[in-house]
């Protein structure tokens, strides 16, 4: 069903709050990109048939050489028809191989999700736990995932994932995901891509919104979580990591920053392989419900939420570069970007620089990872040139405004980029004798990689 979101009395007020934050220019030409996105956007979410699902039942009936899926679902005084529709959407899962494990912190006298758990209770599958207390939802998550870690009696938990008591898998999630489990050689976490729910009553749902996702892009996940929904992680990887309620608000992202921090610490991954081992699944497989006081439908709902993202990220960053830093430099240091829920890491490099470049020397002596840097390259009129570009040769926001940020503001992001023009990049001083010789930009960003190094994006060099 074709969903388009609607001008709302929160879109003008999330519309003002912006005006005040960063004034009438930026807002102006905000809200001209917006508007041209919105005319032009047209999205369809349609269920796959029965005939499709039924093939994926059958190719994946025999348990051997599938991996087992626990989704952990926190729930605290749902609305009963979402959370008997996010139910629902796991039990009308084609893949078998999964268990659900609900942590219930619902008030006493809120029996919604107990009385959902015993009309269940047949399904061996699904596992109530009924918490003592409200916990938050750092809290209620682990306890979840506690009890799926501990869960012998129902057989083996490879992967782990996360669900909101008020969201929907689509019917093909856990196939899709662990048809990419396989196939990529058991990565330690896997996300899709997902869209935004809503209805206007119990039985019109419109779907809205699609969030295509990049793949694993270590500094793009610096600026925003991306990742979000849907997620499974590797059960080894959660033995020591768990959800802070420090950062409640921002649980989800910290929990993914933790994980990348303990891929490169205890795992001793480069940032550059990082891609190997975080998988992306290119497909919708994720309803984000939104409703009344939801994060999905009213960011302003949760501002504490963006506080606790800015904690997160500035402390990863000083976790893997604080040993590293000057004493007498303020670099790098995050902050709000001018768009809400979304953060700049700025790491001092002034492509300006001039005399001993000691700007950019700093950089790369911090970032020991990035081989070189890239900044927006503008034609004439302002636009952005074909500078940078995927694995594919797929140059990256050519043609956009300078003005503009770009679909999800990544035109406005620091990012990892697969090449860059090498008449326009920045690079460490070892390895000018490397873009010397290069013929091209794709000759030279393969020599990059096969030394570990990324290039990276940095629309502020």
């Amino acid at each position: 069903m074709i969903g388009m979101k609607r001008i709302s009395g929160s879109d003008i007020s999330k519309t003002m709050k912006y005006l005040k934050r960063n004034g009438f220019r930026t807002t102006y030409f905000a809200a001209v990109e917006r508007l041209g996105m919105r005319v032009g956007s047209h999205y369809s979410y349609t269920e796959p048939d029965e005939g499709e699902l039924a093939k994926q039942r059958k190719e994946t009936g025999d348990a051997e050489g599938w991996p087992s899926i626990t989704m952990v679902m926190p729930a605290y005084n749902p609305d009963e028809h979402f959370f008997r529709e996010a139910l629902s959407s796991v039990l009308k899962q084609s893949y078998p191989h999964w268990k659900l494990v609900i942590a219930d912190a619902s008030d006493e006298d809120h029996d919604i999700v107990r009385r959902w758990a015993r009309k269940c209770a047949s399904e061996p599958r699904i596992r109530y736990v009924e918490l003592d207390s409200n916990r938050g939802i750092s809290g209620n998550t682990n306890a979840g995932v506690d009890a799926a870690l501990d869960d012998t009696d129902h057989g083996t938990c490879d992967y782990i994932g996360f669900m909101d008591h008020d969201d929907v898998l689509t019917p093909d999630a856990l196939y899709y995901m662990a048809k990419a489990i396989v196939s990529r050689d058991n990565p330690m976490l896997l996300y899709s891509d997902e869209d935004k729910l809503e209805e206007a009553d119990k039985h019109v749902k419109s779907y809205f919104d699609p969030h295509k996702k990049y793949d694993f892009n270590f500094d793009l996940l610096l600026t925003n979580n991306y990742i979000c929904h849907l997620m499974l992680v590797r059960r080894d990887m959660l033995k020591s990591v768990r959800f802070r309620p420090a950062y409640d608000g921002a649980q989800d992202y910290d929990l993914v920053l933790q994980l990348v921090v303990s891929l490169i610490r205890d795992y001793g991954l480069q940032t550059c392989e990082l891609s190997d081992y975080i998988i992306h699944v290119p497909r919708v497989l994720y309803h984000w419900r939104c409703h009344r006081g939801s994060t999905a439908a009213n960011t302003s709902s949760k501002e504490y939420a963006y506080e606790a993202g800015l904690k997160a990220v500035t402390d990863m960053v000083n976790e893997l570069y604080g040993h590293l830093m000057s004493k007498d430099s303020a670099f790098p240091k995050v902050t709000h970007s001018k768009h809400r829920g979304f953060y700049d890491v700025d790491w001092g490099f002034n492509a300006d620089s001039s005399g001993d470049d000691a700007s950019r020397n700093a950089f790369f002596a911090i970032r020991r990872d990035v081989g070189a840097v890239i900044g927006r390259v503008l034609d004439k009129r302002g636009r952005m040139t074909e500078c940078i570009a995927d694995s594919s040769g797929n140059w990256l926001y050519a043609g956009t405004p300078k003005n503009f940020a770009g679909e999800l503001n990544r035109f406005d992001c620091s990012q990892d980029v697969y090449m860059a023009d090498i008449h326009h990049v920045h690079v460490r001083p070892e390895l000018a004798g490397v873009l010397e010789k290069a013929s091209d930009p794709r000759t030279f960003a393969e020599e990059l990689r096969k030394q570990g190094y990324l290039i990276l994006y940095d629309p502020r060099a």
